[in-house]
């Protein structure tokens, strides 16, 4: 418990983030006690800082890039960690490493509910809105900002998955199998 809600966005300015939804999301929640942090870099922050300035988003602060052991502390001091939200096709293919991070420091996460996205993950282990939906990823965030008991919650279930089926050992692991099974299979009809 640290007062305002702090809610942490970090990676590219790319269409593929949907970085236009997350300040759509901060205009419509202005009000409320949650403070923004948007951190990197890419082809789009300028023109999200020149929508940050015209809707005067004095809770909005935008970084540049920052080297991983200051992003690891406001990573700490972080209450929400966003996904992914863009309207691109490759938005809906991939799960993002942001979200294997934030599940590793047990942040809870919203991000776009995707085809990709259910394929290691439900509604147990991340708060899941459709994506490009400024309306929905603000509801979700107020949601989070006020019942801690369901950020913690959401923020265990989702290190639970992460250490089942996404560390480095397990990934790893699946990996080796895999090539093992392949091998065989080459041995075999060789």
């Amino acid at each position: 418990p640290h007062g305002d809600t702090k809610v942490l966005f970090f990676g590219t300015y790319i269409p593929l983030q949907g970085i236009r939804y997350i300040i759509e999301a901060a205009k419509l929640l202005k009000d409320e006690p949650i403070d923004f942090l948007l951190v990197g870099d890419g082809q789009e922050k300028k023109k999200m800082e020149a929508l940050v300035m015209d809707s005067k988003l004095s809770r909005v602060k935008m970084t540049g890039n920052i080297s991983e052991e200051l992003l690891r502390k406001e990573a700490e001091r972080a209450d929400i960690c966003l996904g992914i939200f863009g309207d691109t096709e490759k938005t809906l293919r991939v799960i993002p490493n942001k979200i294997m991070v934030a599940l590793s420091m047990r942040l809870p996460v919203i991000t776009s509910d995707t085809v990709a996205i259910r394929e290691l993950f439900s509604d147990d282990h991340l708060l899941l809105v459709s994506p490009h939906d400024a309306k929905q990823l603000a509801s979700a965030i107020l949601e989070l900002s006020q019942d801690s008991s369901h950020r913690k919650r959401i923020a265990e279930s989702g290190y639970k998955i992460f250490m089942e089926c996404a560390t480095p050992v397990v990934l790893g692991r699946m990996f080796r199998d895999l090539l093992c099974k392949v091998l065989e299979e080459y041995k075999r009809t060789s």
